[in-house]
């Protein structure tokens, strides 16, 4: 679902929204810090 979310968002948001704070919340069973890392790098650009 969150892909799906950026797919459609990212892009039409981009130029509203950018240097703009965010943050998110990753629920993972051991680690959550290669999503922690994709987020990241979708959300800078």
């Amino acid at each position: 679902m969150m892909k799906d979310l950026f797919d459609r968002t990212y892009y039409p948001a981009l130029d509203r929204i950018s240097e703009r704070p965010y943050a998110t919340l990753i629920g993972a069973g051991s680690d959550g810090h290669n999503a922690a890392r994709q987020v990241e790098r979708i959300a800078t650009g």
